[in-house]
């Protein structure tokens, strides 16, 4: 998979998950494995997913990262430079995270 945004992958990821009780069981016991998996992708080490399940009596948000702070970006698929890479989904999450997006990767981790 050459490029997927974010939006994209988490409509996919949650489309599967609503027909397949076995794919759910497995993104909520190992979300990044079932995400990679899924996806055909390898998250960076430093990258942590996490998966909440609403209740008839809970419900989950998701509030963006602070302004300033490093965040993921939209775009999982797309980066300027993704050689040495196994996928540009890796790429392009791990120039997400150093803040670098739009900018030349080199493999391997980017934050200090």
């Amino acid at each position: 998979m050459d490029s997927l945004d974010r939006a994209s992958a988490e409509a996919q990821i949650i489309k599967k998950a609503m027909k397949d009780s076995t794919f759910r069981a497995s993104l909520i016991a190992d979300p990044k494995a079932a995400i990679e998996q899924t996806l055909g992708i390898t998250l960076p080490a430093n990258v942590s997913v996490n998966v909440y399940e609403d209740t008839a009596t809970s419900f989950n948000m998701v509030l963006p990262a602070a302004s300033g702070s490093a965040q993921m970006g939209s775009d999982i698929g797309s980066a300027a430079d993704c050689s040495g890479w196994s996928s540009a989904a890796e790429c392009a999450v791990e120039c997400t995270q150093c803040g670098n997006n739009d900018t030349t990767c080199q493999p391997g981790p980017t934050e200090e």
